[in-house]
């Protein structure tokens, strides 16, 4: 059964990732499809009425390549997919702990699919083969992984897997026309040092001849980029640059900045951060970096027929008036040009449209509609009908950003005529000022008022009462939650209504609101003090998961030694996208971290009663996870331990992970979580206990969120964080 499988997962392989694929480095290679059809190199059984019946096929001149083996049996593949995703899904949906290699059958397969790829490494076939690999061992997919790369790690990892797997052997099957010229990436391309040689390279001379790249030649700089960027080490930031400086091209500028700089340095990506932009971002930034970050001086690659003919971008693109005019300027070009041209490209309109809703600011409504407005006299319509300037002004442009400019809906019949309409309608709801913009021509040039301070006024007022409204509506919930437990007959609390809890503020601070449970008056105070469990809760981390959080008291902690502090997550803003703020996040209108919420509440509660110092524990999931991670990393922190659940971890975005050394960590997750990905939480338990932490992970069930004996679980997980302190 086992080997079935093996023939069944290299088989559908092809069949999964090929059909209608190019595949000119396959074509006429005559002796691997015989390896395939005969399975010479595989052993028996391999499911041998599949193989007859590719061999009919194949003796009927019907196969003479792997794309003719692809397409010419669709009712085979389709019966092979159906089987393959059945029998695999359940494995393939998540990353196999250490635990299941030894029982894991796919773990099987990876001789056979090293053997597979080795035969070719073509660019395509290292993805797509990669992408399986992935799957069954948890390894990232990338570009460089060729077949000398897995070689190598299966060498090195195969003790891993059960005595069975690694006595198979690495098929050598015959190589293809590609696979006989192929040349290996380097070992060296599995470190940092080893990337930055190849993206030099990428710009190096070939033949004695200038490099000359086509646009998009450099696709893979996405892939290289993010690579890169993983090992969240500022010195790539130089290099990067030097990229973008020396090609210019949008796909470099796009794939380099968002892929690579932007998580390297936080900067949100941009289509105009060309190299000039980062240039100078560099030399304005590179001081908050270690000295020997400092000193790397941007390297000057031999550059493209782009980076030699480029233009860089007006001064004042960084402002609205600059982008509002290259819009503009773009708008009347494109009325002349096909859709095809690059000029839609470089950057797409709609980009530029995106990039101008990001300011916020009404006052580019005015020209945007007078961009609608120019839409109607186009003589060319290109694309579906969704790219004219009418789309593109309208939807990326009055009905994008965070918050919408406006909160009108797309739609096509949405014209020029009828923005002015709209217009004059609305435009009492914007600043005095920008009411009185008048809608100007295209034929003309834009006079673009600076409208900050009156906009930043609006923006105050507009927010302060978007505030104030979830302010009331969420305290509202509360009392209406809180006055329930004062019925004894309400079916939804009268499990929990004998559960001793408070309401609090730190001192003088109302907007550090928390609730206090499990201090019973009428009992003793234990010796050592109370063990603390402060429980920040996910999803909007709201006061309503107060009678979810008082049955974790009394169904999974609850003893005379414990009680539970539930911090209330602070709203800042009514667009505000992170729920617990860490201190690296610095929210517009944040006056305070989680971590400091957090560090206040110990201090509080410890002023109302005695509290155990040696037992401080968080417990976090979902959307608190991250805040909780920050806490636990703080270099001085009176949180003694962790549980942490179904949450993200971004090593980017917290202290140092140095900071984890002797520090306690529980990371629960489910392999069918489709909302945090399961290889986050394994990497956390890989790099903290890399660090110094001791973790234990606790694999659960069932996706995102809690489900099953959720008390018992809990009970157990705290208990190992009580018995390890």
């Amino acid at each position: 059964m086992i080997k079935k499988s093996i023939f069944q997962i290299s088989l559908s392989f092809i069949f999964l990732f090929w059909c209608g694929c190019s595949l000119s480095g396959f074509n006429g290679e005559r002796e691997l499809i015989e390896t395939f059809v005969n399975l010479k190199e595989i052993p028996e059984p391999f499911g041998s009425q599949l193989s007859a019946t590719i061999k009919a096929k194949f003796d009927a001149g019907k196969i003479k390549s792997l794309h003719d083996l692809c397409i010419c049996n669709r009712e085979l593949q389709i019966k092979l997919n159906m089987d393959f995703l059945a029998s695999l899904q359940q494995t393939l949906s998540r990353q196999p702990t250490p635990e299941d290699y030894a029982k894991n059958p796919n773990a099987v397969a990876i001789p056979y699919l090293i053997g597979l790829l080795d035969a070719d490494n073509s660019r395509e076939f290292v993805l797509s083969i990669g992408t399986l690999m992935q799957e069954i061992t948890g390894v990232k997919c990338e570009f460089w992984k060729d077949g000398a790369f897995w070689r190598r790690w299966w060498e090195k990892n195969k003790t891993k897997y059960s005595e069975n797997v690694q006595k198979i052997t690495i098929p050598n099957l015959p190589k293809t026309k590609h696979g006989k010229s192929y040349l290996p990436f380097p070992e060296a391309m599995e470190t940092l040092n080893g990337q930055i040689v190849y993206l030099r390279q990428q710009f190096e001379p070939k033949n004695g001849k200038p490099v000359v790249l086509r646009e998009g030649h450099f696709s893979h700089f996405k892939e290289i980029s993010s690579s890169m960027a993983e090992f969240d080490d500022p010195k790539a930031i130089p290099y990067l640059i030097a990229s973008i400086v020396a090609d210019q091209s949008y796909i470099t500028v796009s794939r380099v900045g968002y892929a690579g700089l932007s998580p390297l340095t936080g900067v949100r990506y941009s289509c105009f951060h060309d190299g000039a932009f980062w240039q100078r971002w560099w030399e304005k930034n590179k001081s908050q970096y270690p000295k020997e970050i400092q000193d790397i001086e941007i390297p000057v690659f031999p550059k493209t027929k782009y980076g030699q003919t480029y233009q860089p971008y007006p001064d004042d693109i960084e402002t609205l008036q600059g982008q509002l005019r290259f819009f503009q300027a773009q708008a009347k070009k494109v009325k002349k040009l096909s859709w095809h041209d690059p000029l839609l490209h470089s950057p797409s309109l709609s980009e530029v449209a995106c990039s101008i809703a990001e300011f916020n600011d009404p006052t580019v409504i005015p020209y945007l509609i007078a961009i609608i407005d120019y839409d109607k006299d186009r003589t060319e319509n290109f694309g579906n009908g969704n790219n004219d300037l009418a789309y593109i002004a309208g939807y990326f442009g009055l009905r994008a950003g965070f918050p919408p400019l406006t909160d009108v809906k797309w739609d096509e019949s949405h014209n020029g005529d009828w923005w002015r309409k709209w217009w004059e309608e609305n435009k009492k709801n914007y600043p005095q000022a920008v009411q009185n913009i008048p809608i100007p021509s295209m034929d003309e040039a834009w006079n673009i008022p600076d409208l900050t301070k009156e906009v930043t006024e609006w923006r105050k007022e507009k927010e302060n009462r978007a505030l104030q409204k979830i302010e009331s509506e969420n305290r509202n919930k509360e009392e209406k939650m809180w006055a329930e437990f004062s019925n004894s007959d309400n079916p939804n609390v009268d499990d929990i209504i004998d559960v001793p809890a408070e309401r609090f503020h730190v001192e003088e601070n109302t907007k550090m609101r928390y609730f206090l449970i499990g201090v019973d008056k009428n009992k003793p105070v234990p010796d050592s003090g109370y063990n603390l469990l402060i429980v920040m809760p996910g999803g909007d981390g709201s006061a309503e998961f107060h009678p979810f959080i008082r049955r974790i008291w009394k169904f999974a902690v609850c003893n005379s030694n414990f009680i539970v502090a539930q911090p209330i997550a602070v709203v800042w803003n009514s667009n505000q996208r992170i729920v617990w703020l860490k201190e690296k996040d610095k929210f517009e209108g944040q006056e305070f971290s989680t971590e400091t919420f957090i560090e206040s509440i110990i201090n509080d509660v410890s002023k109302r009663v005695k509290i155990d110092p040696k037992h401080i524990n968080t417990l976090s999931w979902s959307s608190s996870g991250m805040a909780a991670y920050a806490i636990s990393l703080q270099e001085k922190t009176a949180v003694t331990g962790s549980y942490i659940a179904m949450s993200v971890f971004k090593p980017n975005q917290l202290p140092p992970l140095e900071n984890a050394k002797g520090r306690l960590f529980v990371i629960q997750h489910s392999p069918d979580d489709r909302v945090c990905p399961f290889r986050m939480a394994k990497d956390a338990e890989q790099q903290l206990t890399e660090h110094g932490a001791k973790v234990k992970f606790t694999e659960s069930s069932n996706g995102h969120g809690w489900s099953g004996n959720v008390f018992r679980l809990i009970r157990e997980n705290i208990n190992w964080l009580q018995q390890n302190q």
